[in-house]
């Protein structure tokens, strides 16, 4: 005997296992897909906030270290219009 029984239903055959339509089951299917992809768009775009918080943070910190290493060593390429004199001056 098949696995598959088939009904006659609004001009349509439909094809049942135990009673579910495929149909049926294949929706099902899609909307748990669905459901695990919004889960999984939910999680990255939590990542994706958290890692541009970090990059704001880290920016600054550069930009710190940045002005500290500028005005401890002057630059050969800079400009000598925007170097500091000497301490001794």
């Amino acid at each position: 005997m098949s696995k598959y029984r088939f009904q006659h239903e609004s001009f349509e055959t439909i094809a049942t296992v135990n009673g579910v339509s495929v149909v049926e089951q294949r929706i099902t299917e899609l909307e748990l897909r669905y459901m695990q992809q919004e889960h999984t768009i939910q999680d990255l775009n939590e990542i994706v906030c958290r890692q541009e918080q970090l990059l704001e943070i880290l920016r600054r910190e550069v930009a710190i270290l940045k002005e500290q290493f500028l005005a401890m060593a002057p630059s050969v390429i800079r400009d000598p219009a925007h170097e500091e004199p000497p301490p001794h001056y």
